[in-house]
């Protein structure tokens, strides 16, 4: 008698790659940032983290285009068709874009680089000009790198997109390691290089593998014209999300001092790293929900979703407490030499704050796997405003406490309820009456 085998879900298997890639990258990045601080002490680890505390506001500059062909290829293996031209033809228009945002960059930096780093006075003009265009740079080449892992995710391939990264931290953590031994002058310079090119640079080979000649020479851009149109519905969501969730760094650039930037980064580091398993999750999942969702699978879109949200709240939970008990040994392997002190109740805000972050994540995903926007360009401006006028309101008056609460405020008035309310009102009751 033949044995009956039973074949692990996909999404399972890229999941599962996702969160042993997550748990090294995690261990990597946690040496690195103590390297970070003690290359460059807090002072200077505080324009670091203000620098790359942008990479939110630089990732728009993919235009939505990622996310829009993940779609797209999802709904294309649904239904069997052949995605590859349309594949070849809109990663062409992504390097064409990347390139004129780069010129773009190098004309403005002089300017927004004197904007968001006037509070560093030790720095020339000519160096927060130089600093800010290098991260500005990097972060525009690593765009194209997540176009082309998010295609992996909707292939089935996503354990490819989860190992490359891997090899990219290690790689930046060589290098930073070279410069601590070696005292390099420039170490800021050099810092943000080596931390960031590695995972730029990449995944640009894998970019050059996927673009067939032969697609270019017949290049229709109507037939990518589609992936276009919805690429703008997604990346004015992204241009609202990034108001509301990467502001953070630039009101903290304007109105705190370096010892609570360090403080605000690190546990933000810290917790960002546990978010990052259950963010694993949601990415792996994301095409088996589009796919579902296409099917009309509504039993196994109200499974997954029950799951996964009660695993990712006690998951969140249980990293609050371990941070809490912990949090006095991480302020003496992350700072040994400092008078900074980590609060433990800053560190429980931070925990609900990302309670409410998988809570919101989860609905949102399930929305956009679906292709439906609008709840988002309705409610998030409205979020934005709230998240910027409670942030600037409360941090004058609380410090770092008031960043956190200005977000927490922001997600309570809106993403909370309404995201939840509209997966059950688009989706699963639109499923249920088909």
């Amino acid at each position: 008698m033949a044995k009956m085998t039973r074949k692990i879900p996909t999404h399972i298997i890229v999941a599962s790659t996702s969160w042993i890639s997550r748990i090294i990258i995690s261990i990597i990045q946690i040496f690195v940032l103590k390297m970070l601080i003690e290359i460059l002490g807090t002072e200077k680890y505080s324009v670091f983290a203000i620098l790359t505390g942008l990479m939110g506001w630089f990732a728009l500059f993919d235009f939505g285009i990622g996310i829009s062909l993940q779609n797209y290829i999802s709904e294309y293996r649904a239904n069997n068709k052949d995605f590859k031209e349309i594949l070849t033809i809109t990663f062409a228009i992504v390097l064409a874009v990347s390139l004129i945002c780069i010129f773009i960059l190098y004309l403005l930096s002089p300017y927004l680089s004197s904007k968001i780093l006037k509070l560093f006075n030790f720095l020339s003009y000519y160096e927060k000009t130089i600093l800010f265009f290098i991260t500005g740079f990097c972060f525009l080449l690593t765009n194209i790198g997540s176009v082309v892992y998010k295609t992996l995710y909707a292939q089935d391939k996503g354990y490819i997109a989860n190992i490359v990264p891997v090899l990219g931290y290690i790689l930046s953590a060589s290098l930073l390691f070279f410069l601590k031994k070696n005292n390099i002058s420039n170490n800021l310079t050099y810092s943000i290089l080596f931390f960031l090119l590695p995972n730029a640079l990449l995944p640009l080979f894998l970019f050059i593998s996927y673009i067939k000649p032969e697609y270019l020479l017949k290049l229709d851009i109507k037939k990518v014209y589609p992936v276009l149109k919805r690429a703008g519905k997604f990346w004015l969501f992204a241009l609202m999300a990034a108001a509301v969730l990467q502001i953070d760094y630039l009101i903290l650039s304007q109105y705190s001092v370096p010892d609570d930037i360090v403080i605000y980064n690190l546990l933000n580091k810290i917790f960002f790293f546990g978010f990052f398993v259950y963010n694993a999750l949601l990415t792996a999942i994301w095409p088996t929900f589009s796919y579902n969702i296409s099917r009309g699978n509504i039993e196994l879109i109200y499974k997954y979703t029950k799951r996964y949200l009660f695993i990712g709240l006690l998951y969140i939970i249980f990293f609050t407490i371990i941070a809490l008990f912990f949090i006095d040994y991480i302020k003496a392997f992350f700072l040994p030499n400092s008078d900074i002190k980590i609060p433990s109740l800053l560190v429980t805000v931070m925990g609900f704050y990302y309670l409410l972050r998988v809570w919101s994540d989860t609905f949102s995903m399930i929305l956009q796997s679906a292709n439906i926007l609008k709840p988002f360009i309705i409610y998030v401006p409205i979020q934005a405003v709230i998240s910027f006028i409670s942030q600037v309101f409360l941090v004058k008056r609380y410090g770092l406490y008031g960043i956190v609460l200005g977000l927490i405020v922001s997600f309570i008035f809106t993403a909370v309820w309404i995201l939840p309310y509209c997966s059950k009102k688009l989706i699963f009751k639109r499923l249920n009456a088909s």
